[in-house]
This record gives C-alpha cells, sequence and structure tokens, in this order.
C-alpha cells in the first residue's frame, strides 16, 4: 500500500522537474529589464563614448557661423572653384560633418519604422554578444546560444532595414551632403592670408 502512495509523490516530482523552467530561461516579459542592461553594458557604453568624443572632437574644430554662413560668390573659372573645393573642404570639414550627422538624425526622426528597425538589429546583436558571455538561453522551450541569436537578428534585421527604405535613407543623407558641401565649398571664396591670421 505504501508503494502505491510514493508512486504519485515520485510521478509527480519527476513531472515538475520536466516543466520547471530552466535559470537561463528569459521572461519575454521583460523587455524594459534587458534594454536597461543592454544600454548599461561596457560595450555600449564604450560605443556612447566613442560618439561622444567624436562629436565634441568635431565641435571643437567647427568654424564659426559668421566665417561659415558669408554671402556665396561665384567662381570666375573652373580652377577657381577647384582651388575653393579643395581649401573649403579642408577648412570646413567639421562643419560639413555636423550638417551631414544633422541630415542623419532627421531621417531617422521623420521615419519611426526606420528607427525602430535599427534599435532592433542594436538591441539584438547586444544581446547575442552577452549570451556569448553568459551562454545559451531558452526561449519557448527551445535553447539558443549566442550564434543562433546572431543569425536571427540578422535574418529579420536585413529585410526589415530593407522594407523600411533603409537603404535609399542611407543614400539620400549622402547625396544631400554630398550636393550641399560641393555647393557650399565653391560658392565660398578662399580669405586672404590676413584674413586667415585674423580668423585663426
Amino acid at each position: 500500500m505504501s508503494s502505491l502512495t510514493e508512486e504519485p509523490a515520485i510521478m509527480s516530482s519527476k513531472l515538475e522537474d520536466v516543466t520547471s523552467p530552466e535559470d537561463d530561461t528569459i521572461d519575454l516579459g521583460d523587455v524594459q529589464g534587458f534594454m536597461k542592461q543592454a544600454l548599461s553594458s561596457p560595450e555600449t557604453q564604450s560605443i556612447f563614448q566613442r560618439i561622444k568624443d567624436f562629436v565634441n572632437d568635431q565641435r571643437k574644430e567647427v568654424v564659426g557661423m559668421s566665417e561659415f554662413l558669408k554671402p556665396p560668390v561665384a567662381p570666375k573659372n573652373a580652377g577657381e572653384a577647384f582651388s575653393r573645393l579643395t581649401h573649403n573642404v579642408s577648412r570646413f570639414h567639421a562643419n560639413y560633418m555636423l550638417m551631414a550627422m544633422t541630415l542623419g538624425a532627421y531621417t531617422l526622426l521623420t521615419s519611426p519604422i526606420l528607427l525602430i528597425a535599427i534599435a532592433f538589429m542594436f538591441f539584438g546583436l547586444a544581446w547575442a554578444k552577452m549570451r556569448r558571455d553568459s551562454g545559451p538561453v531558452t526561449i519557448m522551450g527551445r535553447e539558443l546560444t549566442s550564434a543562433d541569436i546572431y543569425k536571427a537578428t540578422l535574418l529579420i534585421s536585413i529585410p526589415l532595414l530593407w522594407l523600411t527604405g533603409a537603404t535609399s535613407a542611407i543614400f539620400w543623407v549622402i547625396g544631400i551632403s554630398i550636393s550641399l558641401v560641393f555647393i557650399h565649398a565653391v560658392l565660398s571664396p578662399i580669405p586672404t592670408s590676413q584674413q586667415l591670421q585674423a580668423s585663426a
């Protein structure tokens, strides 16, 4: 009789062992916690710091608006236009870089779907990097390694970026930036040596 009462207890404990979640099982509802962990990871902080340092370095080399936005003057010939182009691209390179970055930010802010696609790819790759250090993760009963997460992120992100027009947005930013740089550099006269020394 005692064996009959012990058998259900043994079967119940085995059933609990099978159905109990593993330690690495991810709660899909805990998205906020994952995003906070991804943003606070050393790799993400390093990327943000590099971007911040790059922007600060460019800001130090930005030429004043009074010099950058001088009235345009048409070049007399192709030789003068080429001289202006090479001189002004070197002199105003920080201004042009910030202008291109502003156009890129405008493109992202005016296209929320594209911004979501880029954020999905960023957090997916960040998650894959974290799982490489901490081991596989179990989602809905299936164990996924870091390589599986990388593949899944790319397989979803690439079509998503294509559908949201990421390629056309990139070429739009590049095309507009090059056009604005060319027009401004050609129409901005080269200051005299005295003017250069005064503005230095």
